[in-house]
């Protein structure tokens, strides 16, 4: 499948999850993860961190295999982070 049609996929699967930047860094600090950067409000959030977050706590669409980065990106075009 094309990565359009992954991004096609992704905004017509269902609503978007939202989660603050502040309840993101809660859910990362209490997965008890051992992340390689650090996970501390006011700090960025890096990739490995939102690949978590949609893949652990914001399961991806149906169909769309975790271990795509082009699933990754889609799914996290689904999952909004508000500051």
């Amino acid at each position: 499948m094309s990565r359009a049609t992954y991004h096609q996929k992704a905004r017509h699967t269902g609503p978007f999850q939202e989660v603050t930047y502040t309840d993101a860094v809660k859910l990362l600090e209490k997965s008890g993860k051992k992340f390689e950067f650090p996970v501390a409000w006011g700090l960025d959030l890096q990739k490995e961190h939102e690949k978590y977050l949609v893949e652990v706590r914001f399961f991806p669409p149906a169909g769309f295999p975790s271990s795509s980065s082009s699933c990754l990106t889609c799914a996290l075009s689904r999952l909004s982070v508000r500051v």
